[in-house]
């Protein structure tokens, strides 16, 4: 049977589990194949209750606060059978152990600098995608607007054309009736002279 502890960090805590407790999963979680999220890490596994107990207790020392045993598959039951220590009872971090508390706080600051940049990025991204959104609305509507214009250009120019032409019938059909009347008062003279 082996043990893993879950270290949280929002809100700090620590829970020793079972490795077959259903919150545990061989240190998986409630989430397929993730070992550690922003709420927290596993560590483990652990052959016993005993080892389990005693990293579970520097991870405490390094966030001040003490472990508990998961309600759910109670580990102390199934091996050591020692209760918890109080948070009173917990002794200060020998020179030993320095290291490894100094470790794990390194290890926390990291990942929250991890989630930092992580959320820096994130927003870098997001402000990036809607600036290039709005250079691609900005440029269909010039687009738009150049068709637009390119479409009333061609309307304008295919009325003034058309008209031209019916300008052109017209003075053609006005110049026709004038040289039939030109023709007509020249018959109409040559008529008079005819008869005179």
């Amino acid at each position: 049977m082996s043990f893993y502890c879950y270290v949280y960090l929002r809100p700090l805590r620590i829970t020793i589990h079972r490795a077959a407790c259903p919150y545990c999963r061989q240190g998986q979680g409630m989430q397929r194949k993730v070992t550690q999220n922003k709420t927290g890490f596993w560590d483990g596994p652990y052959p016993d209750y005993e080892r389990v107990l005693d990293r579970a207790l520097t991870h405490g020392k390094v966030i001040q606060t003490t472990p508990l045993d998961c309600r759910h598959c109670q580990p102390a039951k199934a091996g050591y059978e020692a209760p918890l220590p109080e948070k009173e009872n917990i002794q200060p971090v020998t020179d030993q152990q320095e290291p490894v508390a100094e470790e794990l706080k390194s290890e926390f600051r990291i990942k929250q600098l991890d989630r930092k940049h992580l959320i820096e990025q994130q927003s870098l991204l997001t402000f990036q995608n809607s600036i290039h959104r709005l250079m691609k609305t900005r440029h269909q509507t010039e687009r738009l607007a150049l068709e637009a214009l390119a479409n009333k250009e061609e309307a304008l120019l295919a009325l003034a054309d058309q008209q031209k032409h019916q300008a052109e019938e017209l003075l053609q059909a006005r110049a026709a009736s004038y040289n039939e009347l030109l023709n007509e008062q020249a018959r109409e003279k040559s008529l008079l002279l005819d008869l005179v």
